[in-house]
């Protein structure tokens, strides 16, 4: 089977799409826009999301985890005064 040829047979577009949503889009398209009439180069809404992507997906993940382990301890019985403790006794 061909490396880009999926189990059923068909073959498999290279590019892959992540979808947004209006609002989203506008603001990275926005951004891109101003950066091109600062710079005077030309960079296109994709460029910009690969590169906040490229840049910064390491701080978002960091910042999920983050997020989520403390959303995970406020909704445990008495973790919220363990960790407040915990804190406390630094």
């Amino acid at each position: 089977m061909a490396a880009n040829m999926n189990p059923l047979g068909l073959e498999l577009k290279a590019k892959k799409v992540v979808y947004v949503g209006e609002e989203r889009f506008t603001k990275l398209m926005g951004h891109a826009i101003e950066l091109s009439n600062n710079t005077r180069v030309q960079i296109t809404t994709t460029q910009f999301a690969q590169h906040l992507v490229d840049h910064y997906s390491e701080l978002a993940l960091a910042n999920w985890m983050q997020t989520l382990a403390a959303a995970a301890v406020k909704n445990q019985p008495g973790a919220q005064e363990q960790a407040e403790t915990s804190i406390q006794n630094c």
